[in-house]
């Protein structure tokens, strides 16, 4: 019985393959052309012809054409007439000046003593085509004229462009039921009225209006032409963007086992005037008496250009040694809503709340200092998520650097006490500072996702003061530690986290954060490589997202301890 199986498996094996035809190309020589060995009828095999005729066009044998198509048995023979290769003699600018001619890129050198090439000729059409639609003409069409072919198959021709009507701008309406600033839209869609038309622009409208967070289209837009111009209608909607974020967290403590609260509220208003305007505020009671502040503030598109203002400060305190101040002010570029380039001034001062206790014998023991920093910056960033609150893929990028001034002022307390104090100490530095981040979602399956992170930063100059290092550590960076408990002058952490999205702003995670740091100052040298792993889980109410996270450290080379794992509760509210 067995081997009679194995007998009709085969017999049936070769009566399915003896159901094909084998494909013969006859006529070809000097040239490879792509084709199955196999086809299942006829039909397939003249589709196969004709795809043939179009290589043999696209490689400069523009005579070639099928002479017949036989069928003998399982052999399916296609005879092709092959002819010989046309080739480039010279390709006239035609009707374009010089300007448009720089502007398509029409180089002749690629269409002078060449093999005559249809896909270098297509895109030379399309390009063409996108420059005249995307300046004022967007019913323009190009074709060669005055075509020449000699005996030897060499070919001139003109380029000629037909640019029909030419069309402004006569008008842009913004048809919608909400409460908008046009002049914002406007501008951000960079249509302007008495501009020539520009075809680019218009297909950009739908993907641009979907970059704002506080905007949709509520139907197609429209584009209708009239003899004295163009009219676009835009019919956008306004959807909820701001936020209200609050994060508890319980911190247990090594030694006592105590509990501390820690607090963290963050209010984002998008667009509340009607300007596109983003308004920031985030408060954090950290550990200790610690506490820290931030406001943020921007104004894009300023006299209905790309152009934005942006203003941040920043308050911390830490207990009562000493408290910082930042204020930054700023100059943006918006390519679109969601990339930005940025320059900006940044003042900062680092001052000490108290002198007792501050060790005079050295600048080293002292390790503390009264700052002033003057910096100079450049930023830019990009997002493009799927969604913006809980994204499935997409990226984020964030740099900046800066560089400036710093000056110590002496403190004259301890100058007294030591009047050698700043003898060897320059008072006057330049100062560097550099960030960046970076979040990268890939998708897994239909509800899956993974986020491969990384947040650096660095700061440098010849003296670095404790109180000027960077403070990480907490649920933006390094979760699975107390927030901002570390200080560094350098660190670099990577993220891996799983996502399981459970509904549109609800999802499971797990996650690891992991890298390095090291703290260089005048008190001396540290450095290491902290890693937290934890899991967390967002879910939507008809209130809003709550969140719970619980993630655990090691640090200094020591095992996980369950005992000071950190527990935070958070709640977000879109409005």
């Amino acid at each position: 019985m067995r081997y009679l199986l194995i007998i009709s498996f085969l017999f049936c094996s070769q009566l399915i393959f003896g159901q094909r035809l084998v494909v013969e190309i006859e006529g070809i020589s000097g040239i490879d052309l792509e084709h199955p060995k196999y086809i299942n009828d006829s039909v397939e095999g003249e589709l196969m012809a004709n795809e043939l005729i179009v290589q043999l066009h696209a490689s400069a044998y523009l005579e070639a054409m099928i002479d017949s198509i036989k069928l003998q048995g399982r052999r399916f023979q296609v005879f092709i007439h092959q002819g010989k290769e046309y080739k480039w003699v010279h390709l006239r600018s035609g009707n374009l000046n010089d300007f448009e001619i720089s502007q398509i890129d029409l180089n002749g050198r690629l269409f002078m003593n060449r093999n005559f090439n249809a896909k270098q000729l297509r895109k030379l059409y399309q390009r063409s085509i996108e420059y005249f639609e995307n300046n004022g003409y967007p019913f323009a069409s190009v074709k060669l004229d005055s075509i020449e072919i000699d005996s030897s198959r060499q070919i001139s021709a003109s380029l000629y462009v037909d640019r029909g009507k030419f069309y402004k701008i006569d008008s842009v309406n913004i048809e919608s039921e909400s409460r908008l600033n046009e002049t914002y839209l406007k501008a951000y869609l960079n249509i302007k009225e008495g501009h020539p038309y520009n075809e680019s622009r218009i297909q950009e409208i739908k993907t641009r209006m979907t970059e704002v967070p506080f905007l949709e289209e509520e139907r197609q837009h429209e584009v209708r032409f009239f003899e004295e111009g163009v009219n676009v209608l835009i019919y956008p909607k306004k959807k909820k963007a701001s936020r209200f974020d609050g994060i508890l967290g319980l911190l247990t403590e090594e030694e006592t086992g105590k509990i501390e609260f820690t607090g963290d509220i963050d209010l984002l208003l998008i667009n509340a005037f009607n300007r596109g305007e983003k308004i920031g505020f985030n408060w954090r009671k950290l550990k200790g008496n610690s506490q820290d502040l931030q406001l943020d503030l921007s104004y894009p598109y300023i006299f209905q250009s790309q152009f934005g203002v942006d203003y941040y400060f920043k308050l911390f305190r830490r207990d009562t040694t000493f408290i910082d101040l930042t204020n930054r002010i700023g100059v943006s570029y918006a390519r679109s809503a969601s990339e930005f380039i940025r320059l900006y001034v940044e003042r900062k001062t680092s001052s000490l709340l108290s002198r007792k206790g501050l060790n005079s014998s050295g600048i080293s023991e002292l390790a503390l200092g009264d700052v002033k920093i003057n910096l100079f910056g450049l930023g830019y960033s990009f997002q493009n998520f799927n969604y913006l609150y809980n994204p499935r893929r997409g990226i984020g990028i964030e740099l900046d650097g800066a560089v400036g001034q710093k000056r110590l002022e002496k403190i004259n307390a301890l100058e007294e006490e030591n009047p050698n104090l700043y003898d060897d100490v320059k008072l006057n530095t330049t100062q560097y500072n550099g960030k960046f981040t970076i979040n990268y979602f890939i998708p897994i399956g239909g509800r899956s996702t993974i986020l491969l992170g990384n947040k650096s930063a660095g700061l440098y100059s010849e003296n670095v003061y404790e109180n000027e290092l960077l403070r990480f550590g907490g649920l933006k960076i390094l979760r699975g530690f107390d927030e901002e408990s570390m200080t560094a002058s350098l660190y670099s952490f990577m993220t891996l986290e799983y996502r399981f999205i459970l509904e549109r702003n609800s999802y499971f995670a797990l996650f690891s954060d992991g890298g390095f740091y090291e703290s260089e100052t005048v008190a001396g040298y540290d450095r290491d490589t902290p890693i937290g792993v934890g899991a967390g889980i967002n879910f939507e109410t008809k209130a809003g997202i709550f969140s719970f996270n619980y993630a655990v450290g090691r640090e200094r080379g020591n095992a996980f301890d369950l005992r000071v794992a950190k527990i935070h509760f958070g709640f977000v509210n879109i409005f």
